[in-house]
């Protein structure tokens, strides 16, 4: 599936992390690079955003559900 609002979600890496003993062994998803960070870096590094503008992101995060329920 293909959509603006979607990173591309790449492969597995189970080499990126050092595993601890007696657990479960980790794995790294690997998705495209984002340059504006996740959405929780890109708020807090904006503590001005208004609450308009937070609803008009929140409904574009949610487009590709949408997105994938009518495909």
């Amino acid at each position: 599936m293909s959509h603006p609002n979607i990173v591309q979600f790449i492969g597995i890496s189970t080499t990126l992390v050092v595993p601890v003993p007696g657990n479960t062994p980790p794995f790294c998803l690997i998705s495209e690079w984002m340059p504006q960070g996740t959405l929780a870096e890109y708020l807090k590094a904006r503590p001005e955003t208004s609450r308009h503008e937070l609803v008009r992101s929140l409904s574009s995060i949610s487009q590709p559900f949408e997105f994938h329920l009518s495909s």
